[in-house]
């Protein structure tokens, strides 16, 4: 799942492009605000090169023109803006910021700046994400736009240009990392200070900086500085879309939040254009999906909302209307695999019967809560042998039902269920379950058996038999596919409805009963079960189906002249004593 930095504020929107008309000269320009003399220069500078380019444009020109005026501001003695000046200059002569995103550098020692504490700087780079400011020491630190000001701010060169001195409180100091996050926003004493009356925010800096440390908001700052601690895993948050990408939406929340849905977390069916989904301004429900309080970072979801796969790009309206519900469930069941993970399971048993409660139901599952207070798992394609698309058609909350413990896992303490395995006939739990219940008990030790069966099977030593032999049996189970022998070794084989007979078998009910006695050859071992057939033995086709007691009397006559007729095959003669080999030629 992807993540994103919580942060309050965001990427802001790129400003529309300006036509290369509009970059006037210096000549032609009004000086609206007194300037720095490194502003100064570098505005002279940029219109020089406006003049002299000679052919270069877009992109190219730009970078050359930052350089310059980077050059300019670093080369001069910086002065303090005067208090009567006005903060604001033209956007034209501001230096375009790189669409590139600038990496911040690190500090090499974070530990000497603490939180809350005021720091001296000089503007150093403007990009579209916020400014780097360069302290006197030399180091740099991130002012990221969302905390310029209290109020929104769309470019950050609408605040600050290259060379600007400025004062700014310290919001996190990672030692790991060498990274340091600044702040004016937290030095404003009205909302909007920053835009209109900056010299103020820097005068009054210390002051209001340490009555910030007085206050319990300082608290929690140094606890949780970006204010994850107060998301919780199945939280349902309300916000505005702040942008669109091609790989997501930025979701702006009330307390001004800005965190990044991913495109792929916002439905379960895949998304083509994410912009044919959202518009910048449209209201949204998302659920917290992960917290990292280490690195501050949340993830969110619309995905985990849906109920049927799609919906949020079908009607997005009855996501958010039942998201609530939805993540209500969503919350039980990570409540339920913590509860597993100290639960002992090692009193459930593969094969017992537990009377239990539907807790919540689901298009794939269900939860079902047992006496002791332990929830199982019974997934959709374990509820009938018949395929089930919707649990919700068969069980609904509060319905008391019977299930079978398929597996239980020691580690995670999951307990998978079944009532699928409880059906004598496929169907059962669709149209009668009270019958299923009934009976689960008998059908449940006759599960049991075959699994105690195979167990004892496994032990049995099946490379003794030879193709050919002829082996007495007992029917211990009939289904469609055929019937199923214990032989006296323990072993099981398979008499499958082909092998049967010559003649066509609709129906393995109709020749055989649990608990009839039959003789069979031995063919073959096919995933450690014995392969067995009555057909070979016939004298005439049909004759298992007109008189099985006439077969099993001559059955070893029959075997020998099968062995026999197969001596002669040519295959044979060559020494290949694979049956499969030989069908295979």
């Amino acid at each position: 799942m992807h993540c994103f930095r919580l942060q309050s504020g965001g990427p802001a929107a790129a400003g529309p492009a300006r036509p290369r008309a509009l970059l006037l000269t210096q000549q032609q320009r009004q000086p609206a605000v007194a300037r720095t003399p490194s502003q100064l220069r570098g505005a002279r500078l940029s219109s020089e090169l406006s003049e002299t380019d000679g052919g270069i444009t877009g992109a190219a020109a730009t970078r050359k023109r930052n350089c310059a005026v980077v050059a300019a501001a670093r080369s001069g003695t910086e002065t303090e803006p005067s208090k009567d000046s006005k903060p604001r200059v033209q956007d034209d002569e501001r230096p375009v910021p790189s669409n590139k995103r600038a990496s911040v550098p690190a500090c090499e020692d974070a530990t000497t700046y603490k939180i809350g504490h005021v720091l001296d700087g000089t503007v150093q780079s403007v990009q579209k994400y916020g400014a780097l400011v360069a302290s006197t020491d030399g180091q740099v630190g991130l002012l990221h736009i969302s905390e310029i000001s209290h109020e929104r701010i769309k470019h950050v060169n609408e605040v600050f240009a290259v060379g600007d001195r400025l004062k700014a409180m310290v919001l996190t100091a990672d030692q790991e990392r060498g990274r340091i996050s600044l702040s004016t926003r937290w030095l404003e004493q009205t909302p909007g200070d920053m835009l209109q009356r900056r010299q103020i925010v820097f005068e009054k800096a210390e002051e209001t900086a340490k009555a910030f440390r007085n206050s319990a908001d300082y608290a929690q700052m140094k606890k949780d500085t970006m204010g994850v601690a107060k998301y919780k895993i199945g939280d349902v948050i309300d916000g505005t879309i702040h942008g669109v990408q091609n790989y997501g939406v930025f979701v702006e929340f009330g307390d001004g939040h800005i965190v990044l849905l991913h495109q792929k977390d916002i439905s379960r069916e895949p998304i083509g254009d994410v912009a044919k989904c959202f518009a910048v301004g449209d209201r949204l429900k998302a659920m917290v999906s992960k917290v990292d309080q280490d690195r501050r970072r949340i993830s969110l979801s619309t995905r985990l909302l849906e109920q049927t796969p799609g919906d949020m790009l079908r009607c997005p309206e009855l996501v958010y209307t039942k998201a609530e519900e939805t993540a209500e469930e969503f919350r039980k069941r990570a409540q339920l695999k913590q509860s597993q993970d100290q639960v002992d399971v090692r009193k459930y048993k593969v094969g017992g019967i537990l009377d239990g409660t539907v807790q919540s139901v689901q298009k794939s599952d269900a939860l079902v809560e047992f006496a002791d207070g332990n929830v199982g798992l019974l997934r959709s394609n374990q509820i009938s042998h018949e395929r089930v698309e919707d649990a919700a058609t068969v069980f609904a909350v509060g319905d008391g039902i019977k299930v079978m413990v398929i597996s239980v896992n020691k580690d995670t303490g999951r307990i998978r269920l079944s009532s699928k395995r409880l059906e004598q006939t496929p169907g059962d739990m669709l149209r009668d379950p009270q019958l299923v219940y009934e009976k689960a008990n008998e059908t449940a030790k006759a599960f049991r058996n075959r699994a105690l069966l195979k167990k004892v099977q496994d032990k049995v030593d099946i490379t003794k038999h030879k193709h050919g032999d002829v082996l007495d049996g007992t029917v211990y189970s009939v289904q469609k596919y055929g019937a199923l022998v214990k032989l006296a070794d323990k072993s099981t084989g398979l008499l499958h409805i082909s092998q049967i007979s010559h003649e066509r078998v609709q129906d393995v009910a109709q020749v055989f009963a649990v608990g009839d006695f039959v003789k069979a050859m031995f063919l073959t071992v096919d995933q450690e079960r014995l392969t067995l057939s009555t057909k070979q033995l016939e004298h005439r086709p049909g004759d298992m189906l007109r008189d099985p007691q006439l077969v099993y009397e001559k059955a070893k006559d029959a075997a020998a002249a099968y062995l026999q007729h197969r001596a002669k095959l040519p295959w044979m003669k060559k020494g290949s004593a694979a049956p499969r080999a030989a069908s295979a030629r």
